[in-house]
């Protein structure tokens, strides 16, 4: 008993204190809002009540605030409304047996069309039977789980498939002897079955403001075909019929033409007059004004009354013509519920060229609208689709016109030509193709000028500057949301986006023109492989859901700095050299060095330059003793403040290293003739093997110059066991000294004025070039493929033996 007065208690406070649910701002606008606030209840009662009952009349509330308040309503507020009616009514008698209704709903993930059976608030536990029926035909009864809960019994939501398209739908609720029954018109009295944004039947052809789905047959054509978003072929016994998003965001109206029949569906107010149905050239325009195939659209105009056509007229301007027609003189005007629909054919048939369609409202004008018209014209490209290529890349394609009347095309580069037929070879890197065409009718010619869309895949950072439909880099700690834009035929398909190597694969989010993919869910993967791995870049590749369309590269992460096209200039001066350096980087990073390591015997440490952020040269100054002639090591790397290890030597072709010569051909002429070229040892197989005793080169002269080296002349010499200078045998010898760093202390060959090539017999550790010597020494005597070599420490006149 104390629980019962409780409860009854907290209702009365309810009652007695209406805005106890509400926040405290509303509170103050109903109390303080005066005459403002009265009207703007009134009004939201009388819209609610209107939903209600399902019309469609307007109310003075801002359309944002009607927007609102019906998406509650749709999403809340009607079932609130049933459980209290039915709570009400079961209070008058609780013999009476009071269901929610059945929905019918789209599932565009099976495919296919339920009908839901919502969750019941029952007054007894009796037995409950859903019954189906389809066109009066008993399809199946289904038995409803019914639970106890305190003093009342609920029921589980019940989801069932229906497997044939049919005129109407019947359904009951039996309880004993009591039946409670829906009758909802099914596909085919309706040719379109209307689905809200949340995949609900629309009983009512009035739109709703964010979107609809439409059911219809499969191959429909829908106006204005660029507001399709998503589209989908059902199964089963309905796979003559498939689904179609329409986007509401931007129209106020759309058409669907269904086997040679015309549908309008439009918003409830705000309609604006527009041009629907026709054959649009999607992707084509004259001047950004659509380009429509054979056949005019029609005119739709909104109408308080049919009474008003009277007062309309409507204006045609087509090649150098123009024709006006009252609304009322034309024939055919379909008129429907406060609208009028006017076929442009009936004012103007077989004109060709750019058009201006103008409503006309007793003497004004109060709608224009202006568009092209071509006789017939078929578009073909010789790829489904240009996916992004290469900065250095260049991509070329074709595109195939035809028409069943004759034309030819002027001005482009045609690669074949007939009457009916002509092919067209173009750049693809462009945006567009601009194609001029000549009809020829029987009686006239006919020219329009066309800018064809080429359907390219476009990216770019979300809200970050222009689109690209070429692949570049997107450095690792800029990572955000990618944003891609597809050609109108693609919008709405399925697609992920992978990281290359891993697997890993990301699933878009859909918006207005675009698909937008998260790269923040690939943090963690990236920063791991960046720690992990030395692979400086990671392709993304685009995938779709249709198999039919390939894959492909669209972008890359960049997960390192790296240095590339590099530029050194150099420059003796007296005893200064100048060494300038230039490069670009790829990637982002702060406090940058840059060092010069010597290669060569002289113990000459490392010379480094600070990179201020922005730059991308530095310049050493040095004397020739500090940055000598030779073979370099440049090494571009980050200042490290908390690096303790001493900087050491990089390995050759580290990351961001890169061997340079340091000198010029005059220069290493010089030289070579005042120091010489010691022997230091031989390559074989990729293996070095060093000499034991002393042999070097001196009287060097040039024999031949070359672009990229220098072929000298010398005599090779070495010490007797006394320690006297000797020449071998067969001097002078030849030999070829590059000037490219990776063969700088390499000869390629070293031969004797017989043309036969120096060996080493490792045996008798000695250089010899005679064909029959050391033959006794055997496999001892090596064929080198490469001399080593080092520039001499001291000068021809100072060569010594320690």
């Amino acid at each position: 008993m104390q629980n019962k007065k409780k409860k009854y208690a907290d209702v009365l406070e309810e009652l007695s204190n209406p805005l106890y649910f509400l926040n405290e701002s509303t509170r103050l606008f109903i109390f303080q809002g005066g005459e403002v606030a009265e009207d703007f209840i009134f009004q939201s009662l009388i819209f609610l009540e209107m939903l209600d009952r399902g019309e469609e009349k307007d109310v003075l509330l801002p359309k944002r605030i009607k927007n609102e308040m019906k998406k509650w309503w749709e999403e809340e507020g009607k079932e609130k409304l049933t459980v209290e009616r039915e709570k009400n009514r079961r209070a008058k008698d609780e013999n009476d047996l009071i269901l929610r209704k059945p929905l019918i709903k789209l599932d565009t993930v099976e495919r296919v069309i339920k009908v839901e059976l919502p969750k019941q608030v029952l007054s007894n536990g009796y037995p409950l039977v859903f019954r189906i029926k389809e066109d009066d035909i008993e399809v199946k009864d289904i038995k409803v789980a019914i639970k106890k809960l305190g003093n009342e019994y609920h029921t589980e939501a019940i989801s069932e498939v229906l497997e044939k398209p049919r005129e109407f739908y019947h359904f009951e609720l039996r309880q004993e002897d009591k039946v409670v029954e829906w009758n909802i018109t099914g596909i085919c009295l309706n040719k379109c079955l209307l689905f809200s944004f949340e995949k609900k039947l629309l009983e009512s052809s009035y739109l709703p403001e964010e979107g609809v789905y439409i059911v219809t047959h499969y191959g429909s054509k829908v106006s204005p075909s660029l507001a399709v978003r998503e589209r989908g072929r059902l199964i089963g016994e309905w796979s003559d019929y498939e689904y179609i998003y329409v986007d509401l965001s931007d129209i106020e109206m759309f058409s669907v033409e269904v086997e040679g029949k015309e549908f309008v569906f439009k918003k409830p107010s705000g309609l604006r007059p527009q041009l629907i149905g026709g054959d649009i050239l999607e992707g084509v325009n004259v001047l950004g004004k659509f380009v429509y195939n054979g056949k005019l659209p029609h005119l739709v105009l909104p109408l308080n009354s049919v009474g008003d056509i009277e007062f309309y007229g409507t204006k045609v301007e087509v090649s150098e013509k123009s024709i006006f027609k009252p609304l009322k003189e034309i024939s055919n005007v379909i008129k429907g519920e406060n609208i009028a629909i006017i076929p442009l054919d009936l004012l103007a048939s077989e004109l060709y060229g750019m058009y201006k369609v103008a409503l006309v409202y007793k003497q004004d004008i109060i709608w224009s609208k202006e568009f092209a018209l071509v006789p017939d014209l078929q578009l073909e490209f010789d790829r489904y689709l240009y996916p992004p290529v290469e900065k250095w890349e260049r991509r070329f394609g074709e595109i195939i016109l035809t028409s069943k009347y004759e034309f030819e095309v002027r001005g482009n580069k045609v690669t074949e030509s007939n009457f009916r037929k002509n092919i067209i070879k173009f750049d693809a890197k462009y945006d567009s193709i601009e194609i001029e065409l000549t009809y020829f009718l029987e009686e006239r010619e006919f020219d329009i000028k066309l800018t064809i869309a080429i359907p390219k895949i476009y990216w770019r950072l979300r809200d970050q500057g222009d689109w690209l439909s070429e692949i570049e880099e997107i450095w690792y700690e800029d990572i955000g949301e990618l944003e891609v834009k597809l050609p109108y035929f693609l919008q709405g398909i399925g697609a992920k986006l992978v990281l290359s190597s891993t697997g890993t694969a990301i699933m878009p989010k859909k918006a207005k023109d675009t698909i937008i993919f998260s790269l923040k869910q690939l943090s963690d993967i990236i920063y791991d492989i960046r720690e992990k791995g030395k692979k400086t870049v990671w392709d993304l590749i685009l995938f779709f859901e249709n198999h039919d369309i390939p894959s492909f590269l669209l972008t890359r992460i960049r997960v390192h700095w790296e240095v590339v096209n590099v530029r050194i200039n150099q420059k003796r001066e007296n005893d200064k050299r100048r060494v300038f350096v230039q490069w670009e980087d790829l990637g982002k990073v702060s406090g940058r060095i840059v060092r010069l390591w010597y290669l060569g015997d002289e113990v000459t440490g490392r010379i480094e330059r600070k990179v201020s952020d922005g730059e991308n040269e530095v310049e050493f100054i040095e004397d020739l003793e500090r940055l000598p002639l030779g073979k370099y090591r440049l090494e571009f790397n980050i200042e490290d403040p908390w690096f303790d290890k001493e900087i050491s030597l990089p390995k050759e072709r580290e990351r961001n290293c890169i061997d340079i010569m340091i000198g010029d051909k005059e220069e290493i002429i010089e030289v070579l003739q005042q120091k010489g070229l010691d022997i230091i040892g031989f390559e074989v197989d990729g293996d070095k093997v060093l000499l034991e005793r002393n042999y070097w080169i001196q009287d060097i002269k040039v024999y031949t110059n070359f672009v990229e080296g220098i072929e000298f002349e010398g005599h090779v010499c070495t010490f007797d066991n006394d320690g006297e200078i000797i020449e071998l045998e067969y001097n002078p010898c030849k030999f070829y000294f590059g000037m490219n760093p990776d063969y700088f202390n390499k000869l390629p060959y070293l031969i004797d004025k017989d043309n036969d090539g120096f060996t080493y017999c490792r045996r008798c550790k000695v250089i010899f070039s005679e064909t029959e010597g050391h033959r006794e020494c055997g496999k001892e005597v090596i064929l080198p493929e490469y001399i080593l070599v080092r520039i001499r420490r001291w000068k021809n006149d100072e060569v010594r033996s320690d």
